[in-house]
């Protein structure tokens, strides 16, 4: 896949916060108020401490950073300086207590799409920007993909009171018959725009391509089909969903693969001549026990065995590299050419979703953000990321 690399002049930082507890007759413990932040280059962040008790009679805090290259920090005012890591470290004036702060710096601008109190919600360098949307929050509303264009354009796709969703901006785009549909992907290519779903008809429902707005049927009417990912590589657009419970690969609208019942595909990317699409096979002799599962050129690799419980949701490829995301035994799982990468403290994630930049690899999951392996806690719902 050709790559596209962005350069921002914001320089952002995250902040992760470890607890550390003390014992002492004045003060007990120290606690930073961060578990995470983004700070762009010659901006700030206070980090707050608090005391317990909160009438110890020596407050006095000495601050500390472990790589000032990085990070400098002044009486709680943390400063991102350059890319790289650094620890800034909070220590009460006799030694005993301490909360430290590990600082992601990042040249890059981090999005990530999810959803927050029933709404759509965009997450770009921790500032949380809201959808254009009459939210009715007895539904399920939530982001699906996201997309940034050549011309800082972002665009992401949702699904909203039961209805197909595109913003651009943060602004409602126009979607044909999206009101009786789901929009599953997006993919900006030059100045067209797609998107990936379905729409409900008579009962059923129909495969769907919209293209600038305007929907192209995958499938027949009579047909129950969906299509769950887009990717646009040399003008040709790949899309992957199923039908009837088969699973298909329309390239320009014409089924290329067309999988067993016991075959699911959930997303697609192209890299030079290799079409890759990642899902699951489920075992005929157990059909709830799903095998991850990256198909190249049609051709099946297992990521799991027969014995485990397993999905793939996205992959990214990267020069000669393939990063799959997915979910084995309940646990989000990275696959780097087919071998499982390590996650810190991986735990149970929905539909994650993997992005590299520079040969960093980001993962987004629930209320997480893996940067090359290392966890960034988030306080709120974003799985699906896009870096820049």
């Amino acid at each position: 896949m050709k790559q596209y690399l962005f350069y921002t002049m914001a320089v952002t930082i995250m902040v992760s916060a470890t607890f550390f507890s003390c014992k002492n007759d004045d003060v007990d413990a120290l606690t930073l108020d961060k578990t995470s932040a983004i700070l762009a280059v010659k901006s700030t962040l206070t980090l707050n401490v608090k005391i317990d008790p909160a009438n110890a009679r020596n407050k006095q805090i000495i601050w500390t950073s472990d790589n000032p290259s990085v990070a400098t920090v002044t009486n709680g005012e943390v400063s991102a300086i350059s890319d790289g890591i650094a620890v800034i470290t909070a220590t009460t004036k006799n030694g005993i207590c301490q909360d430290t702060c590990t600082i992601l710096a990042t040249s890059k601008t981090i999005y990530m799409v999810g959803a927050v109190n029933g709404e759509v919600i965009l997450w770009k360098n921790g500032v949380l920007q809201k959808m254009e949307e009459k939210y009715n929050t007895s539904y399920v509303n939530r982001g699906t993909s996201i997309f940034v264009s050549d011309n800082d354009d972002v665009y992401v796709t949702g699904d909203v009171n039961e209805s197909a969703k595109l913003w651009k901006n943060g602004i409602l785009q126009n979607l044909e018959d999206g009101k009786r549909g789901r929009a599953s992907s997006v993919f900006v290519s030059g100045s067209n725009v797609y998107v990936a779903g379905e729409i409900s008809v008579k009962g059923t429902t129909i495969a769907t391509l919209w293209k600038n707005g305007l929907r192209q049927n995958l499938e027949k009417t009579d047909s129950y089909s969906y299509a769950s990912s887009v990717f646009v590589s040399e003008n040709d657009v790949y899309v992957v969903g199923g039908t009837h419970g088969f699973a298909r690969l329309w390239k320009n609208g014409v089924i290329q693969y067309s999988g067993d019942t016991n075959h699911k595909y959930i997303s697609v990317s192209v890299s030079g001549n290799d079409i890759y699409v990642v899902g699951y096979v489920s075992t005929f002799s157990d059909p709830k026990n799903w095998i991850a599962t990256l198909w190249k050129n049609d051709v099946a690799q297992y990521l799991t065995d027969e014995n485990s419980y397993s999905i793939a949701y996205s992959a990214f490829v990267s020069e000669n590299d393939v990063y799959v995301i997915g979910r084995a035994n309940g646990i989000i799982t990275l696959w780097k050419n087919g071998i499982k990468q390590k996650l810190e403290n991986a735990d149970v994630s929905h539909s994650p979703s993997v992005f590299v930049s520079d040969n960093n690899v980001y993962v987004g999951g629930f209320r997480k953000l893996w940067v090359n392996g290392r966890v960034f806690n988030l306080d709120e719902e974003f799985g699906y990321v896009f870096v820049k």
